[in-house]
């Protein structure tokens, strides 16, 4: 999970692509995640996983991640049940390559629990979000920023099934790892924030949910012009919000 404008490198005809075009191809990808332009990230996306497997093989780590960042898009897509499958291959990959108790392999939990909260697989859900915490914790500590991200999916799932105080509890350990001085990052402060101010609404404390959706909403307006639509989502989330 810095940021910033991708470049196209446009070359007539097939040539070998080197693991530096690999990259680009994921960053394109990303790029797109970012903007919402999900129709427009797939292909980059797919491109980088036909280039995995052919240059490193159906069982390697970069072939795993490349099929983890399709499944994330086509997640976004609305299509939950093949990115369900997509993660959950891409995530015995990751376990194959690296070894079972790896804390890379938290990254590819994390992403199978937010696509089986999607799904409405509670118990799926809860149970890599509880591994990917599991393997980071172990190896980096309580603070760790994939932890953070488990948190989030956490919150996430308890809000989709109506429990705010849980939501609330989860979101704010979030929020807190995130501030921290050490993960000074500016895109993932503000993307916890606002999922604490939405955990506030849902427990009927608008002043804070206000207060932190602001919160955001700077630090989305901060991070650039990659981030321009979140923070447009914000301003629209906050014009809605009642003022008693």
């Amino acid at each position: 999970m810095g940021w910033g404008a991708f470049f196209v490198f446009v070359i007539a005809g097939w040539v070998a692509v080197t693991w530096n075009g690999l990259t680009r191809l994921r960053m394109l990808a990303w790029n797109g995640l970012t903007r919402q332009d999900y129709a427009g990230a797939l292909p980059y996306a797919e491109r980088a996983l036909a280039i995995a497997r052919r240059e490193s093989g159906e069982r390697d780590e970069s072939t795993a991640r490349s099929l983890s960042m399709v499944a994330a898009i086509v997640l976004e897509l609305g299509r939950v049940d093949e990115a369900r499958m997509q993660g959950d291959q891409a995530l015995a990959i990751a376990r194959e390559a690296l070894g079972a108790e790896h804390p890379s392999l938290a990254e590819f939990e994390i992403e199978c629990g937010i696509a089986a909260t999607r799904g409405g697989a509670e118990a799926a859900a809860r149970e890599h979000f509880a591994r990917a915490i599991e393997l980071r914790e172990r190896e980096l500590g309580p603070n760790d920023s994939e932890i953070a991200r488990a948190w989030s999916g956490i919150a996430e799932l308890e809000l989709r099934l109506g429990r705010a105080k849980e939501a609330i509890a989860a979101a704010t350990r979030a929020y807190t790892i995130v501030s921290a001085p050490e993960h000074d990052r500016g895109v993932g402060r503000a993307d916890a924030a606002f999922l604490l101010a939405r955990a506030r609404l849902a427990a009927g404390d608008r002043e804070a949910a206000r207060a932190l959706a602001q919160k955001a909403r700077h630090g989305f307006a901060s991070a650039g012009p990659a981030w321009r639509i979140r923070g447009d989502e914000i301003e629209a989330w906050l014009d809605r919000l009642p003022e008693k």
